[in-house]
């Protein structure tokens, strides 16, 4: 989190997304009041107090802007998780901040695998022609890798059929291959919880804080689809509530006393790991 007022609606790449065709905004179900009072009530305060400081500070939403380009290129995680590592190195602590619900959200497709990962988990697969179909060797990269190749023109709606079959294949050959705890994080996690683990987990004590927003009473149908999760068949997508205990580890964070409309300001918790 750093930069100026300009700089704080940069999208997660880098570039402004008033001046930029082709990137939308990445819609978060559930969580657009916070994000709003975020933007609307926080970051002017802190935009303030960083000036009169002589310093300045940007917020970079990781949910605001992926590009048409990159989402095409399979690229949107690994940009998400190289700005956090960027944020990490240039900016001082805390640096990186939780905002979460009760949804457990998309689990994304590795857009790399280390060769020899992709070799073990080939013999396992249950069709690896598809996996040589959307995976192509990198003997460039050091080690060599296998890289997820770009959906060029399938539509949204086709690409996610696809990645439903792909995730699948990989997740039970990753699992069949006795790939480490480590390794399987790519296969089995969501994006948000593999920007938590590089954000707040794994990057020592102090660099963030956590808010964890808790909606009790909810229907569990179709009316509450965006704070809760529901089958989203080939999304892959699963409630943290319903996790293993050993699976639901990694993603536990401080749960504060249920949040309220000041949640954002209100119930502050770090996220501390030595």
């Amino acid at each position: 989190m750093r930069g100026d007022e300009t700089e704080s609606r940069r999208s997660p790449h880098g570039q402004a997304r008033d001046d930029l065709p082709g990137v939308r905004e990445l819609h978060v179900p559930g969580l657009q009041a916070e994000r709003d009072a975020l933007q609307q009530r926080v970051w002017p305060r802190l935009r303030e107090l960083c000036r009169k400081h002589g310093a300045r500070f940007q917020a970079i939403d990781l949910r605001w802007g992926v590009s048409e380009e990159a989402g095409r290129d399979q690229r949107a995680m690994q940009i998400c998780l190289e700005e956090i590592r960027r944020c990490q190195q240039v900016t001082p602590r805390p640096n990186f901040v939780v905002l979460t619900g009760d949804r457990y959200g998309w689990r994304p497709l590795p857009p790399t695998i280390p060769q020899d990962e992709f070799d073990a988990i080939l013999k396992h697969a249950t069709d690896p022609e598809l996996l040589k179909q959307w995976y192509a060797l990198d003997e460039n990269a050091v080690p060599p890798e296998y890289c997820l190749r770009g959906r060029g023109e399938l539509s949204y709606e086709e690409w996610q059929v696809t990645e439903g079959r792909l995730h699948r294949v990989l997740l039970e050959g990753a699992r069949a291959a006795g790939l480490s705890e480590e390794a399987m994080v790519k296969f089995e996690r969501s994006a948000t919880e593999q920007e938590i683990i590089e954000g707040a987990l794994e990057a020592g004590q102090d660099h963030a804080f956590s808010y964890v927003r808790t909606i009790e009473g909810l229907p569990e149908d179709e009316r509450a689809k965006d704070f809760i999760d529901l089958d989203e068949g080939a999304r892959s997508r699963v409630s943290v509530k319903e996790l293993p205990k050993e699976e639901r580890r990694r993603s536990d964070l401080p749960r504060p006393p249920r949040a309220g409309p000041d949640a954002v300001t209100r119930n502050r918790h770090r996220v501390d790991r030595p």
